[in-house]
């Protein structure tokens, strides 16, 4: 695959396909979860659902231990049923996080909506992904000097809020602290989606 090819995919199959470069298990748990996102109102059909996300972002991160998430999970179990956005919340969990990836954003267009959507939905996937990993031909080197008390702040409490309408801000403080990386001001300035997974936002808190 070539840069070109990278950025204009409107297929995450694609994307996932390049399995030579080195995406984090994280990232790509992440991902899956994102797709699921995508449609999460449909999600509320299907109780536990939504707490089965929460739970499986939460342990990705550590922040939960097994014994936690299984409680999760087995409440959930019940309510398992065989149409496509249900089984993108079960295949988010499963232990192989290329297959976790792969079949959630599968699952999850299929669930967006007629046949007709699924390039369209498919196509949001691809910035998806490319929100969360980045351009891996062009990986960028994060000065540690930029990682002050200001951006680290403004960064965790959008990781933690889920809420990244802060973007710009963090632009600012990035660039107050010596940043002028065009590639990490302008996605921190652009207009996204921007979800938990940032790669500039885990570039700032340290997360791979």
């Amino acid at each position: 695959m070539t840069e070109d090819e990278w950025l204009l995919s409107s297929d995450p199959r694609d994307l996932l396909a390049m399995l030579d470069a080195e995406f984090s298990d994280r990232k790509l748990r992440l991902f899956a979860t994102g797709c699921c996102r995508m449609n999460w109102w449909h999600l509320r059909e299907y109780g536990g659902h939504q707490d089965f996300i929460d739970a499986l972002e939460l342990r990705t991160d550590g922040l939960i231990g097994e014994d936690e998430f299984e409680e999760v999970r087995s409440g959930v179990q019940r309510f398992i049923s065989r149409f496509p956005i249900a089984l993108s919340v079960t295949a988010c969990g499963e232990p192989d996080t290329i297959h976790a990836a792969h079949y959630a954003s599968i699952y999850s267009a299929e669930g967006g909506g007629l046949p007709s959507s699924y390039p369209a939905h498919r196509a949001k996937q691809c910035d998806l992904f490319r929100e969360i990993l980045g351009n891996p031909f062009r990986p960028v080197a994060f000065d540690p000097s930029w990682r002050t008390s200001t951006a680290v702040a403004i960064a965790k409490g959008m990781y933690d809020s889920r809420d990244f309408s802060a973007m710009p801000i963090l632009a600012d403080a990035l660039q107050d602290a010596g940043c002028e990386h065009a590639d990490i001001l302008d996605h921190c300035r652009g207009p996204g989606p921007h979800v938990r997974g940032c790669w500039v936002v885990d570039l700032v808190l340290g997360k791979e």
